[in-house]
């Protein structure tokens, strides 16, 4: 993906709503062809109104996980991207963070969840869960991450909740690995969902 500087277009219909400046994320561009320059913009939970829709994710500061909405709601899309990871370390990790996705039932965009991706650095092995609650998230089936491969910095393996099954895929991003991100596809593209997190 070309990377863009459009600070000055950017400031201008960027809402942060987490603190800090500066992602690492690159430049990204939305299916309307909006360009946005995520790198030098603030980090946190982050949107934007584009030419033809809304830009939701969270912007850290070597990746980013979020979604686009057209202004018809008629067209989505997951996305994730960011700085590829360096320094992997050994041993195992995991990483903790939540979900975007757009709502089945209203077609607005959400946020919730809990995100929990395990990484075996040695054994070269990825799994997780993303865990909803019906009343918080207004989602009611978690998304099982199950164990694949982890190929340098990557990997895509089987998803599936209770009643649906799906693929997903995602990275490491960030000096020593410290940032994950993915998204989780199903036929059923009410349950496609960006996730990402931190390693703790």
């Amino acid at each position: 993906m070309k990377k863009y500087l459009l600070s000055a277009i950017f400031a201008g219909f960027l809402t942060a709503c987490g603190s800090g400046s500066g992602g690492g994320a690159g430049s990204a561009t939305t299916p309307d062809g909006t360009k946005i320059d995520l790198t030098n913009s603030p980090k946190g939970h982050v949107s934007a109104k584009t030419v033809d829709g809304e830009f939701y994710g969270k912007n850290n500061n070597d990746s980013f996980y979020g979604i686009w909405i057209n202004d018809a709601k008629t067209v989505k899309e997951t996305r994730f991207q960011g700085t590829k990871a360096t320094n992997l370390p050994s041993g195992s990790a995991t990483y903790v963070g939540d979900a975007y996705w757009v709502s089945g039932m209203t077609g607005n965009p959400s946020r919730g969840g809990k995100t929990t991706l395990n990484v075996d650095f040695d054994q070269k092995s990825v799994d997780g869960k993303i865990e909803f609650s019906l009343l918080k998230d207004g989602r009611s089936q978690d998304i099982t991450l199950h164990k694949t491969q982890l190929n340098g910095t990557e990997f895509k393996g089987d998803a599936s909740t209770l009643l649906e099954k799906g693929t997903y895929q995602g990275g490491l991003f960030g000096n020593g690995a410290k940032e994950a991100a993915g998204i989780v596809d199903f036929k059923n593209d009410s349950y496609d969902t960006s996730f990402g997190g931190i390693r703790y």
